[in-house]
Parts: C-alpha cells; structure tokens; sequence
C-alpha cells in the first residue's frame, strides 16, 4: 500500500469536500466516545457518525467522478454546476445547457447502494451503514423514543473505530484525519465492547440445528411451515416496503425467509423505488433469526441481492 502521507493522498483530501467535511463530523464523534460523553449525547454523537459516513461514501463516488454525488446526472443538469467557469459567454442560449440545474445530491442509502460497487470496505459493511442509515432517518423524522438507544450505542462503542479504519485503508488516507488524535483510546474501546461474531453465530445456528433435529421427524410441523412460509411469500408481493425472498436456512437448511427492505428516493412528490437491503433472515422450520447487522453482514446476506438497477419490484 502507497504511503499514506503520498501527494496524491493530500492532493485527494484537499480537492474533495466531501471527505473534508466527514472528517469534522467524525472527529467529533470520536471526541465524544472517548470523553465517555455518548450516554448523554447519544443523539447527537449517531447523528455526527451518519453524517459523516454519508459524507464519505460520497466522497468516493466524486473522487470516482464528480457528476456521480447527483440525483441527476445528465450533461445539461450538470455541466453548469460543476464547469460553469469553463463555459462560453453565451452558455444561457444553448439549449443542452440548463439555465437552472437541479443541485440536489444522492441520499444516504442510494450513496450505499452505489459506493458498495466500487468499495470493498461498504460491500463488507453494507447492513452496519444501512442500520446507521435508519438511525440517522429515525433522529430527523420521527419521535427521539423510536431510536434504539442500546443499539446506538453499541454500534458506536463497538463497530466506529473498526470500520473508519478500514476506510482509512482502503482510501489511503490518514486515520487521525477521521479520528483526530483519538486512536489508541478508541482502539481499547472498541475491544473491551467486541463481541465475536463468528462465535456469536456458531453458537446461534447450532442451538436451532439441534431444535430442528427434535421436529425433522414431525411431518405435520413440517407441511404447517411450508404452508406459512409459502403464504409469507405470497403477501409479501402486495407490500409497499419490504417483501421476502428464500433462501437456505444455515442452519437446518430448510427454505428461511429473507426480509428485504426497499428504498425509496422522494422528489417533487413522487417516490422511485431505488433498490433493497436484507433486515432480517426468519426461518419458520428451526426458528433461526438473524437481524443484527453484523451478523447479516457477517453471512453476506445482502451479496445475495440482484443489483439494484436490475431489480424489478
């Protein structure tokens, strides 16, 4: 790996806002973790993190290409936003060129959805970024008593320094420039709160393999869940938010159900349907769940997904 002081990485930092602007949000964050502050300001210490991690996702796809940060991408929108300066004087007569173009850019989830094509370290983490995704939509739209204080802070205590360590990697750029001075404070912080997950998940799918080994016998059972699981399949077509695909159990092997999750982009009114992200496996046969984020990413779960732009809802 080039060195992380290189020209090209301080040429990268300064030239793209986005990371610069991640940096302030993110070094708060850390400020707060370490000054053990988020039990009274875990609103504000989740909300820093989103901003911060929308801020670098779009960070990489403007370093990819600039035009890649906005909803419309088109050579009239926004060859007037990002070259006016290299336009000719009489710009406003050319019809290709937009007079008032649209500045509006990418979401947080649409940013995930394309970022994780082109960057391994959101591919690894894409359910760990969906969740702080819904965090940050639940602290701007709806009451403060529907966000998961426990799980925000965990996520915070636990997966923050991990995962801006492997951004810091991947995008060779400096960990204190996410962090500040902060690392090795957050470094023992992040260990004393991890749980392993390979564990985790051993220990889970071997307790409901052995609860499918005391009903694998029970064919009633068996047809009433292959019932059930067909039915959820059948309603969940004529769901607005969310449907169900199948897939193997890991652990009795029987067909689980996979909760998929759509997103939508909102404009002028209208909703689009912008893709999809795995919340949840539920296998009805050996009662297996899995819904944290670090198991369904762990597993892979949202690999599993046809991209989003062929994906007919």
């Amino acid at each position: 790996m080039a060195c992380v002081n290189s020209d090209k990485t301080i040429e990268l930092m300064m030239n793209n806002e986005y990371f610069k602007d991640a940096s302030t949000f993110l070094q708060k964050t850390a400020s707060n973790i370490i000054e053990e502050a988020i039990n009274i300001k875990a609103v504000e210490s989740i909300l820093f993190f989103a901003l911060g991690m929308e801020r670098i996702l779009k960070g990489i796809l403007y370093d990819l290409n600039p035009i890649y940060v906005y909803k419309n991408q088109d050579f009239k929108n926004t060859v007037s936003i990002l070259y006016k300066d290299r336009l000719a004087d009489n710009y406003g007569k050319n019809k290709e060129i937009s007079n008032t173009p649209d500045a509006d850019v990418l979401s947080f989830k649409l940013s995930l959805l394309r970022a994780k094509s082109i960057s391994q370290t959101t591919e690894k983490y894409t359910s760990l970024l969906f969740s702080l995704s819904n965090f940050r939509d639940i602290i701007a739209h709806t009451t403060l008593s529907s966000l998961d204080l426990s799980k925000a802070k965990k996520m915070l205590l636990r997966d923050f320094f991990p995962l801006l360590k492997k951004y810091s990697d991947e995008l060779n750029i400096p960990l204190s420039y996410f962090v500040g001075p902060h690392e090795r404070k957050l470094v023992s912080i992040s260990i004393e709160n991890q749980e392993f997950v390979e564990e985790k998940l051993k220990l889970k799918i071997d307790s409901h393999q052995n609860r499918w080994e005391g009903v694998r016998n029970n064919l009633s059972f068996i047809e009433k869940m292959k019932i059930k699981t067909a039915n959820a399949i059948q309603s969940s077509d004529i769901k607005r938010d969310s449907f169900y695909e199948l897939m193997p159990c890991p652990a009795c092997e029987n067909d689980a159900l996979l909760l998929i999750n759509i997103d939508y982009d909102y404009s002028d009114g209208h909703a689009a349907q912008t893709g999809a992200f795995v919340s949840k496996l539920k296998c009805l046969f050996c009662h297996l769940i899995i819904e944290d984020y670090d198991e369904i990413d762990h597993l892979k779960l949202n690999a599993l997904l046809t991209p989003e732009e062929d994906m007919e809802f």
